[in-house]
């Protein structure tokens, strides 16, 4: 991932590349790597999700507080599930 310093716009080197290497296609700045975001980083994140989140959701689904939403779908159709999920929450 890359960010622009002045606007924040976000771009990924693979997935959103800029249209010029390493400038912002928004203003032209220089993209900087986020210090804080580096493979140590995430690893260590994901290793706090394992440790900490992840056995707080099972207690939560458990209760029917947490669903699950199939995002493998155009976004109008999940936005329409998770909707859906919540107001049938309000409801109950």
């Amino acid at each position: 991932r890359r960010s622009c310093p002045q606007c924040g716009a976000v771009y990924h080197i693979e997935n959103m590349p800029p249209k010029v290497d390493n400038k912002c296609d928004k203003d032209g700045a220089e993209l900087v790597h986020r210090s804080d975001d580096t493979v140590e980083v995430v690893q260590n994140r994901l290793k706090t999700y394992h440790d900490q989140t992840k056995p707080v959701i099972g207690y939560y689904q458990k209760t029917s507080s947490v669903f699950d939403v199939d995002a493998d779908k155009a976004v109008d159709q999940v936005s329409n599930l998770i909707f859906d999920k919540l107001d049938s929450l309000a409801k109950a």
